[in-house]
């Protein structure tokens, strides 16, 4: 085993502690001296300096009698003679080998049990009664194989070092191995049966080492929902992941259908997170879910399958389909009057008519999912997630239908409640829509802020959806402040890890991208941007935003063609005739104030007084947002 070669006064100071050999033997004793050399040199040639190494060899040869200490430390062979294993796996080995058999097979328990074992735990499970325990255990500490650890209760221990236990663990048979490793399932199981939630990380790892199929599936499970709980997003993956090849050897029967359908849910949802709600791994264990329902028939069990898929269906702009599965679990959640059902089936409803384009009933249902919970009631991540997209699109529709006061107070409701949680998934999404929010209110400068914090958090957890959404935020925020290069790039790198992650972008970021470029003087390429966005709402059928893909337009038509007058005001009322069937009076307030700007170019004042004042006097609140005051600004301009 390799290492750094070790100065010779350091290999002699291992020698020297290990045979316990006062200093003076040493450096007075020509006897000690010699054989200090000789083993000296034995020890680092072999060793290659490794301490560890280097501090084992030295034992096995005090062990095995080589090496002995009579007021001088001296050598009972010669070197020729002296058969040293070449491996520090083999001097443990040889060492482990050479213990008393009930002292090795008691190792060799504590090797299963694990690096770490509570005294309680080994009486429990090596059956051996006291007075013949503590004197083996300290034959243990004394070979320094293990040493007791400080504790408050009952006594622990520890291996010295985690290749001593790797060494005594596969020095057992492999069915005794399994047979130990049940049996220590069975012992935690009777000694910690009131907080076994403590201890199910180690549950599952004795119990998939063991015979024991089903309690290895049931195990993992609960393992991987408590890592999952404890934002171990990767971690619960690959714990659910094995529980799933676990399930596969049991009967297929109800019991095993119903705890597949648990799991299956449970991983798409973690899946999901660590990859992408398109991810592939996450249709398909939601896909197998549903049928798992079908077989089962238990509405509560249908929840996850069902939201899952419609987010799958959202994330991906595959809206009639999604709108399908939102309406058969909000009927379900009606039928079972579940809460989280209520929530769930709500939100999803109300996201999907919102991207449809039909903001008042949108509005509606995102009302009656946030009113399922008190707002101070803190909530699973699972639902806090969900609660938190409910008022970012209920922003969204609010903003849309011209109430941008009540869009921002529910806008900072959900940033309260973001932010009193721990979690930092929650965390994450909670700044991300923040940063959403305040790039829709004007806000560039705090919508940065927030969208650097939610892409640090991200990167950190690997939460791909809440990068790509962050980073394109980021970049709409540097445009919003006038840093137009930057954010342009900025939303490029977003709207790729969007796309790459399955996702389809929506018309708002088309239209901030596009916008950017037109105010660098690239209008035909900001027009591609526009068109590539147009063929995505038709292809899409999302409707929500579509008239600023058209105000957008016009705009850059002018930009590239200020002379491209009759074009430029089709997009513009086009853009009017989308918004007015929508409700959306700020889409429309938008188009209508570049149209009036078009007119009164051509000395069309009149008329483009009348119609700006029209959609103008219908607001009733938010006239100190930027939309609103242009507005007035430009009628007053009119008016003179």
């Amino acid at each position: 085993m390799g290492g750094a070669t070790v100065p010779v006064t350091a290999s002699c100071a291992w020698i020297r502690w290990v045979a316990g050999a006062p200093t003076r033997c040493f450096t007075r004793c020509s006897a000690g001296m010699r054989a200090c050399n000789l083993s000296k040199r034995l020890i680092v040639e072999k060793t290659e300096g490794n301490p560890f190494f280097m501090e084992e060899i030295v034992r096995a040869l005090v062990e095995q009698g080589v090496l002995v200490r009579n007021g001088a430390i001296r050598l009972t062979k010669a070197l020729t003679e002296i058969h040293v294993p070449p491996t520090v796996h083999g001097i443990l080995a040889s060492r482990i080998d050479a213990l008393p058999a009930s002292e090795k097979g008691l190792l060799q328990t504590l090797a299963v049990i694990g690096k770490d074992f509570p005294l309680n735990l080994v009486r429990h499970l090596a059956a051996i009664p006291d007075d013949r325990l503590e004197p083996m255990l300290k034959g243990l500490q004394g070979g320094e194989f293990i040493y007791e650890q400080p504790a408050s209760g009952e006594p622990e221990y520890t291996f010295k070092h985690a290749l001593t236990q790797e060494v005594a663990y596969n020095s057992i048979l492999t069915e005794r191995r399994r047979l130990l490793h049940e049996r220590t399932g069975e012992a935690i199981e009777e000694l910690f049966k009131e907080r076994i939630d403590d201890h199910l990380a180690e549950l599952a790892h004795h119990y998939r080492r063991s015979a024991n199929t089903r309690k290895a599936a049931e195990y993992l499970f609960r393992a991987g929902d408590q890592t999952a709980a404890r934002s171990a997003y990767p971690e619960a993956v690959t714990q659910l992941s094995s529980a799933l090849e676990f399930l596969k050897q049991l009967p297929d029967d109800a019991e095993r259908a119903r705890q597949e359908l648990s799991v299956q849910s449970l991983l798409g949802r973690n899946l999901s997170v660590v990859k992408s709600w398109a991810a592939a791994e996450v249709e398909t264990a939601f896909a197998r879910a549903r049928e798992l329902c079908a077989q089962i028939r238990d509405p509560a069990l249908t929840f996850r399958p069902l939201f899952g898929q419609c987010a799958t269906r959202i994330w991906k702009l595959e809206l009639h389909s999604a709108l399908e599965l939102a309406d058969e679990l909000l009927a379900a959640a009606e039928d079972a009057k579940g809460p989280a059902m209520l929530l769930c089936g709500n939100s999803v409803r109300g996201v999907v008519l919102l991207q449809l384009g039909e903001l008042v009933p949108a509005n509606e249902h995102l009302e009656k999912a946030l009113a399922v919970f008190d707002l101070r009631q803190p909530l699973s991540a699972e639902l806090e997630v969900s609660r938190l997209f409910s008022f970012l699109a209920l922003h969204w529709a609010l903003y849309g239908l011209g109430y941008p006061d009540r869009a921002w107070a529910r806008s900072r409701e959900m940033l309260q409640v973001a932010q009193r949680s721990s979690n930092p998934l929650i965390l994450a999404y909670g700044s991300c829509l923040a940063a959403e929010s305040n790039l829709m209110r004007g806000d560039g400068t705090a919508a940065q802020k927030y969208a650097k914090e939610a892409m640090a958090l991200a990167e950190e957890m690997g939460i791909v959806v809440c990068s790509a959404m962050a980073t394109t935020y980021h970049g709409g925020s540097l445009i919003a402040q006038g840093r137009i290069e930057e954010g342009i790039a900025g939303m490029r790198r977003g709207l790729s890890a969007w796309r790459a992650s399955g996702g389809m972008p929506h018309a708002r970021d088309f239209c901030r991208l596009a916008s950017g470029l037109g105010g660098i003087g690239q209008p035909l390429e900001g027009l591609e941007v526009v068109e590539e966005g147009l063929a995505s709402v038709a292809k899409t059928g999302a409707q929500w935003g579509s008239p600023s893909l058209h105000d957008v337009k016009g705009e850059l038509l002018l930009v590239q063609n200020p002379s491209d007058v009759a074009n430029a005001e089709l997009c513009f009322r086009t853009a009017i005739e989308i918004a007015r069937p929508q409700s959306a009076r700020t889409e429309e307030l938008r188009a209508t104030m570049s149209l009036a700007r078009l007119l009164n170019k051509q000395g069309r004042r009149d008329e483009a007084r009348a119609m700006l004042a029209e959609i103008y006097g219908w607001f009733t609140e938010g006239f100190d947002t930027a939309d609103l005051k242009d507005a007035k600004a430009l009628l007053d301009e009119l008016s003179r």
